[in-house]
């Protein structure tokens, strides 16, 4: 008997673990692609109806509802957060260039390049 209480309690913590890592892998991504598709849908392409670009996202993958997101208009980013803020990502609008994810960078760090370096950023070289 306790055998058995052995071999069940070492499934449930390998599954727990398998799932634990596949989560710290995934997570990321997922609440990247929320931060990212509304900070795209809100800035660059104009729509503020957040519900309707919500219900967009949650057709994609229902798991997204667990992602919770804020738009700041003033710093104009979106910052999403999933597992009580465990997973963060803030995107940032850089009017000209699209929104960019801050990884790895403090995101004031992302404001909007003159558009003199534009070309220089693209590897054109103005003439």
């Amino acid at each position: 008997m306790r055998k058995t209480v052995w071999i069940g309690l070492s499934v449930v913590i390998i599954v727990f673990v398998v799932v634990a890592w596949q989560a710290n892998r995934l997570m990321p991504i997922g609440v990247g692609y929320v931060a990212k598709t509304m900070c795209s849908e809100h800035f660059v392409s104009g729509r503020t109806d957040t519900d309707h670009i919500w219900s967009d996202i949650i057709r994609i993958s229902s798991t997204f509802k667990f992602v919770a997101f804020e738009i700041q208009e003033a710093a104009q980013h979106v910052e999403a957060k999933a597992l009580l803020g465990l997973f963060r990502v803030i995107t940032v609008h850089r009017p000209g260039l699209g929104c960019t994810i801050a990884i790895g960078v403090d995101p004031i760090s992302l404001r909007p390049l003159p558009r003199s370096t534009w070309l220089s950023v693209a590897g054109i070289c103005a003439a």
